[in-house]
């Protein structure tokens, strides 16, 4: 499948079929809620899913142990997502960090 040839109902069609596995990321990590810089469970559990997915996984991103940088393919369009999801001391998950994303 080339990415110029993908129209939005095949990309739907495909977000859909992965739907159920990144919910259930999203449930694991807010069930484990790591302080930052130790969210090494988090970690773990993306670096995974993304493997599987044939993403290349580059660890300890910018010398930050909890870092990490996925690639997928060669050449453009390329994408660029920040997530914050580390946890608060006071109340773990609840301030909702897991759904933050930045793309660029």
């Amino acid at each position: 499948m080339q990415n110029d040839r993908l129209n939005l109902g095949e990309i739907a069609r495909g977000v859909d079929a992965k739907a159920s596995d990144y919910c259930a990321l999203s449930d694991r990590i807010w069930a484990t809620p790591e302080l930052a810089f130790q969210e090494h469970h988090s970690v773990a559990e993306q670096s995974a899913i993304l493997e599987r997915e044939g993403f290349r996984i580059t660890s300890n991103a910018g010398g930050i142990p909890t870092a990490f940088v996925a690639e997928y393919g060669r050449g453009g369009p390329v994408i660029g997502i920040l997530g914050e999801y580390d946890a608060l001391p006071e109340n773990g998950q609840g301030d909702k960090w897991n759904f933050c994303l930045r793309s660029a």
